[in-house]
């Protein structure tokens, strides 16, 4: 019985087996059957052919070695169907086959577990369906639908080609389009995917032209669509890059409208996509789809054109119907007023009228090259002071410079000169030049509260008008400025009849800025120049007299600075007039800010080359300004003040001069005038008579030729300037005619030169040599008395004579004391002698002003008593001193020995040495009798002696400070004395100059 059952097994089996090789062998589907291991253990001929391999040779074999661009997707597939048991059912797959990998081609597989007789999984099952072709019929409807809506959808011909790009690539899979346009105006569009990374690729297609070496030319060209299966370089001109960036296939479609190509699509893909001739047609169809949609969109645009252009005429009819009527409105104004203030005003006030702006303003370019703002309308009182623009600053400036308009929409976005329009509130703004003969003369602006309140056509209309305007301005201004000439002329007039009338310069000048002051400003202020000193103010008028009389007792405290940067002070020093057309904000404080001052110009009161003074107009509460032409005028008329000025000076001084010569002729001392250049312009009768020189043998002649001798002397005579303490005269000898004359005489400087005085002191000068010869005379008589004291001081040594000790010291103490006391004073008398008769050398040379000091003190404490001390200061680094150290040593000797003689208390003496500029000072200072001011001056005289009755016990010649100041002036030098007065001691100051490298023997 088990052999029956065995049979049957095999029998059924077998039939089994035939079936399966029936169903394999007819099956449409692909069939295919894996083990445990995954190699194939049978497939059908239909899954060979789509593995594109022989069945025969698929046993054994794993999924990798038959498809291995599948493998990694499959193999996790089969091995989940083994490992769970279930099944995958109606997998759909796209990939290539082992004979062409970058092909496309849909699957639709499903894969089932096999069990063995035990229930076990002895492999897997599998039915394998291609759907490639029901896959690409299904793109072509897709794509058919798809882009017929977004013709549909599209409102014209730019936003459909955006739309028809990324459709056909994503209907088709394709991964980039272009689209060219035939016509050179219009741009190529291109779309890529996202993740396409096709930079390189869309960047030469934007630069490439439609030439017929490109793809779309050819297209263009012939009109027929094409297909590239692959990229080649003979073909395809941009497949390097293409190439380099993945893309494997594409097509190309012209757009058609009535059989004319304007345009071309082309689309391409990193899958290599075969020619599908069932495609070819299709995108050939959307060309000519686009192509309608194109020429519809076009006619439409073009009625729309029409549309708006008929709109467009109508609007610019219109509008140029009111712009004719604007114009006439504006040219109405320009034409009726011919005074510039009145036309500027009526202009501004029918330009906001007509714009409906809320300001409006003219700014007029000025001499002094900058935009003066002339007249406003809606602006208020902000801008009655606004300051000058210059060419080329901010909006007004930029316009003038370029001679451009400027419509501004947001005025926030814009550089101005000035805030006053944002302090406004205005926000949009339209400007245009004022232009006469190519030059500008002006900007005219309007403004509106309002953003973008104004149009092109607002800017075209003020444009427009603009010649007429600024020609009207021009004339008004030409005529303006003629009736101001010719004003300023008759007030010049007026004011030289004024200058002309009286020779009192305050009363005229006053006159006359009362004159100035309500015509040509408001306000007029003259200052006068005063010798020594500041400016002082004697003219401040106003229209108001009471105004001027407060601003008068304002100022009276104050004057103008002469150092000044600015104003008054700086006109008067340099002579150059200050005009200030807008008055710097830092210039102005006080009274002035107060006042409302705003403009000013200031000149110099120059005639003959001297500045008098200066003249200062001002404009306060009219509002006007300099400029130029104003501070012209005014140079004018300060030059004519200036000559009235001189004239009356030289009318005073030609009185004066007359009077002082009357004085001169009665006045007994001699007097005469050298000016500046050394002539003699006065010679009165006493100096005709003590020199017996006639007076036109002197005047207008020059001093040095008319006055012999007068060269040796000039420099000797003691001069001081006019107001200082009269100097003593100086005796000084003058050769004339061969007498010689001893004058004492000095000079007093004055404005005109020099006023020499002198007296003749020829008989005195007589009497003195007489005394000096007798002084001599008896000096050397002295010398018999030093030998009969030299030998009665002998006798007293003699032993024969009884003489206790006391006796014999203090005769000779006497002795020694006269001898030594008849040889200083003998020594004076030759000193004297020697100085009155010009016989004392004096040897200059480099002398050492620390080590003669000091040799001075040291040999005085050699003799000094104890009731006196010497004290020596030296200041460090003295430099040495030019003089004869003999005579230096002389001088300083006779200063120490009359301070200890001239302090008979005892003290302290000082002696101090010092730097005093280029010149070395000793000061020799005692706290004894002093002496008085009446007398500090004579100290200096020969045999003048401070104590003659010797109250105090101190004698001596008179001859020792004599002597000082004659070695001292010969040594370049200066000596004095500074004394409180009797009994509080005094100081002797000797001054020589440093020294330089040289030695001179006088």
């Amino acid at each position: 019985m088990s052999h029956i059952v065995d049979g049957r097994d095999e029998v059924d089996a077998s039939r089994t087996s035939a079936l399966l090789d029936a169903l394999y062998g007819s099956a449409p589907v692909g069939l295919g059957f894996w083990d445990r291991e995954l190699r194939y253990v049978r497939v059908n001929e239909a899954l060979a052919r789509i593995n594109d391999r022989p069945a025969e040779d698929h046993a054994g074999r794993t999924l990798a070695e038959v498809v291995p661009q599948l493998a990694h997707v499959l193999e996790p597939i089969v091995r989940r169907v083994l490992e769970s048991g279930e099944a995958v059912v109606a997998l759909e797959m796209t990939g290539g086959t082992p004979a062409d990998p970058d092909a496309l081609r849909h699957w639709s597989a499903s894969y089932y577990p096999v069990f063995g007789p035990d229930g076990e999984i002895i492999g897997v099952g599998g039915v394998v369906e291609e759907i490639t072709e029901r896959r690409h019929a299904e793109q072509r409807t897709q794509l058919q639908h798809a882009v017929t809506r977004v013709l549909a959808e599209a409102e014209n011909a730019d936003a459909a080609i955006l739309r028809v790009l990324p459709t056909i690539c994503e209907s088709l899979g394709w991964d980039v389009a272009c689209y060219w346009a035939t016509g050179p105006e219009e741009p190529r569009v291109a779309w890529a995917r996202p993740d396409a990374q096709l930079d390189g690729f869309l960047a030469m297609t934007e630069r490439a032209s439609l030439s017929a070496a490109m793809l779309p030319g050819r297209v263009a060209a012939t009109g027929d669509a094409e297909w590239l299966e692959t990229l080649d370089p003979a073909r395809f001109a941009r497949a390097s890059v293409a190439s380099a960036e993945g893309l494997r296939s594409g097509v190309a479609f012209p757009v058609l409208i009535e059989g004319d190509v304007v345009g071309v699509l082309e689309a391409f893909t990193r899958s290599r996509r075969a020619r599908d001739p069932q495609l070819e047609p299709i995108l050939n169809a959307l060309g000519a789809q686009l192509g309608q949609f194109l020429r519809r969109k076009r006619v439409e645009d073009e009625r729309l054109v029409l549309l708006q252009r008929e709109r467009q005429a109508r609007a610019d009819a219109e509008a140029a119907a009111s712009t004719l009527r604007k114009l006439q409105r504006i040219s109405e104004v320009v034409l009726e007023h011919h005074v510039l203030h009145d036309l500027l005003d009526s202009l501004l006030h029918r330009i906001v009228e007509v714009l409906e702006a809320d300001t409006a303003a003219i700014l007029l370019l000025e001499a002094d090259g900058r935009l003066h703002l002339r007249a406003t309308a809606g602006m208020g009182d902000a801008v009655r002071h606004e300051a000058p623009i210059p060419l080329g600053a901010g909006l007004a400036g930029k316009v003038a410079a370029s001679r451009e308009s400027a419509l501004i929409s947001d005025l926030s976005q814009v550089e101005l000169f000035s805030p006053v329009l944002r302090a406004r509130g205005i926000n949009s703004l339209v400007a245009i030049p004022l232009v006469v003969e190519g030059r500008s003369i002006g900007v005219l602006h309007a403004g509106s509260e309002a953003f973008a309140q104004f149009a092109a056509e607002d800017a075209r209309l003020l444009e427009l008008v603009a010649d007429r305007i600024a020609l009207a301005i021009n004339q008004a201004s030409l005529h303006e400025a003629e009736r101001a000439a010719q004003a300023q002329l008759r007030f010049l007039g007026e004011a030289s009849a004024l200058l002309g009338s009286s020779l009192d310069v305050e009363l005229t000048l006053d006159q006359l800025g009362k004159l100035v002051a309500g015509r040509v400003a408001d306000w007029c202020s003259i200052h006068l120049t005063t010798p020594g000193g500041p400016p002082r103010l004697v003219c401040i008028a106003h229209a108001d007299p009471q105004r001027a009389a407060g601003a008068q007792a304002a100022l009276a405290g104050g004057a103008p600075s002469e150092d000044a940067p600015a104003g008054v002070g700086r006109v008067i020093r340099t002579g150059e007039p200050e005009l200030y057309p807008t008055i710097p904000p830092e210039l102005l404080a006080g009274p002035a800010k107060e006042a409302g001052i705003h403009s000013c110009v200031i000149v110099p009161l120059q005639a003959r080359g001297r500045t008098f003074g200066a003249m200062s107009l001002v404009w306060a509460e009219t509002d006007a300004h300099y400029d130029e032409r104003d501070r012209d005028f005014a140079l004018d008329l300060a030059h004519r003040a200036a000559v009235a000025i001189d004239n009356a000076q030289l009318y005073q001084e030609a009185q004066e001069r007359a009077q002082a010569a009357r004085v001169l002729a009665s006045v007994g001392d001699g007097v005469f005038l050298v000016d500046r250049r050394g002539y003699v312009r006065t010679w009165n009768r006493a100096a005709v008579a003590a020199t017996g020189l006639r007076a036109d043998e002197v005047i207008d002649r020059l001093a040095a030729e008319a006055i012999p001798g007068w060269s040796a002397i000039a420099s000797r005579v003691p001069i001081v300037t006019a107001g200082s303490v009269s100097p003593r005269a100086d005796s000084l000898p003058l050769d004339v005619g061969g007498r010689e004359l001893w004058l004492s005489i000095h000079g007093v400087v004055v404005p005109d030169g020099i006023v020499y005085a002198f007296r003749d002191l020829t008989e005195e000068r007589a009497l003195e040599t007489m005394r000096t010869e007798f002084v001599s005379t008896v000096s050397h008589e002295l010398r018999t008395p030093l030998a009969a004291i030299y030998g009665a001081a002998m006798t007293l040594r003699r032993s024969d004579v009884t003489l206790d000790d006391g006796q014999r010291s203090n005769l000779l103490d006497v002795v020694s004391g006269e001898a030594d006391r008849l040889a200083r004073t003998v020594n004076d008398i030759l000193w004297a002698s020697r100085l009155d008769t010009d016989s004392l050398h004096v040897t200059i040379q480099n002398c050492d002003p620390e080590a003669m000091a000091k040799d001075v003190v040291q040999a005085q404490l050699v003799h000094l008593d104890e009731g006196h001390e010497i004290v020596l200061t030296m200041e460090e680094a003295l430099p040495a001193v030019s003089g004869d150290p003999d005579k230096v040593s002389r001088v300083l000797i006779n200063l120490v020995d009359n301070a200890v003689k001239y302090s008979p208390d005892g003290g302290r003496i000082g002696v101090e040495v010092r730097r005093a500029g280029s010149h070395v000072r000793f000061a020799v200072t005692d706290r004894g009798l002093g002496i008085p001011p009446t007398e500090q001056r004579r100290v200096f005289e020969k045999f003048y002696r401070l104590d003659p009755n010797m109250n105090r016990g101190v004698g001596g010649t008179g001859l020792g400070l004599y002597i000082c100041r004659e070695l001292v002036r010969r040594m370049d030098g200066r000596i004095w004395v500074e004394s409180k007065g009797l009994g509080r001691g005094s100081t002797f100051y000797v001054e020589l100059p440093a020294a330089a490298d040289y030695q001179v023997e006088l």
